[in-house]
C-alpha cells in the first residue's frame, strides 16, 4: 500500500512540475512578445512621424524656394532637396509597411525575415545619408552662400558650419540609440521564441 501511495505521490508531483514548466514557458513567451511589441511600436511611431514630417516639408520647401534669391547654386540645391524629399515620400511609407507586416501572432520565421529586411534597409539608408546626402547638401549650401555674395551674414555661415557636424552626430545617435537597439531587441526576442517552439 505504501508503494502505491508513493507512486501516486510521484505521479502527482511529476504532473505539477510539468504544469509549472508550461506556466513558466508561457510567462517567458509573453515577456518576449511584449518586449518585441514595445520595440516594434517605438520603431513604427518613429517611421510614422517621419512620414508626417516629410510630407509636411514638401509644401514648405516650395514656399521658401520661391522667395529665395535665384542663382545656379540655389536652383541646384532646391531641386536636389526636392528630389530627396520625393524619395523620402516613397521610402518612409515603405518602412512603415515593412514594420506593419511584422505580426507576432503569425509564423515566427516570416517575422524574423521581415525584421532582417527592415534592418538591411535602415543600414543602407544610413550609409547613403552619411556618404552621399549630407556631404552634397553641405557642398550645395556653401555654394549657394558663395553665389549670394556679401548678403550672407557671418552668423549664417557659422550656423551652416555648425549644422553639418551636428546633423551627422544626430544621424549617428538616432541609429545607435533608437534603430539598432530596438531592431536587435526584436530579432533576439523572435529568435528565442522560435527556439522555444522548436524544442516543443
Amino acid at each position: 500500500m505504501e508503494l502505491e501511495e508513493l507512486k501516486t505521490a510521484w505521479l502527482s508531483l511529476d504532473a505539477k512540475l510539468e504544469n509549472s514548466n508550461k506556466i513558466n514557458e508561457r510567462i517567458i513567451k509573453d515577456t518576449l512578445q511584449n518586449k518585441s511589441k514595445k520595440s516594434l511600436n517605438r520603431l513604427t511611431n518613429l517611421e510614422v512621424l517621419g512620414v508626417i514630417l516629410v510630407f509636411a516639408a514638401l509644401p514648405f520647401l516650395i514656399f521658401i524656394s520661391d522667395r529665395m534669391l535665384q542663382t545656379t547654386a540655389s536652383t541646384i540645391l532646391k531641386y536636389f532637396t526636392l528630389a530627396m524629399l520625393i524619395i523620402a515620400c516613397v521610402t518612409q511609407p515603405i518602412k512603415v509597411l515593412m514594420l506593419i507586416k511584422i505580426d507576432l501572432s503569425k509564423v515566427l520565421s516570416s517575422n524574423i525575415k521581415q525584421i532582417q529586411r527592415y534592418n538591411l534597409f535602415i543600414k543602407r539608408e544610413t550609409i547613403i545619408v552619411y556618404i552621399i546626402t549630407l556631404p552634397i547638401f553641405f557642398i550645395l549650401i556653401v555654394a549657394t552662400f558663395i553665389s549670394f555674395g556679401k548678403i550672407v551674414e557671418a552668423w549664417r555661415w557659422a550656423a551652416v558650419i555648425a549644422l553639418f557636424p551636428l546633423t551627422a552626430i544626430l544621424c549617428i545617435w538616432q541609429y545607435k540609440k533608437i534603430y539598432a537597439p530596438n531592431i536587435q531587441s526584436i530579432q533576439n526576442s523572435l529568435e528565442e521564441l522560435r527556439d522555444m517552439e522548436e524544442k516543443e
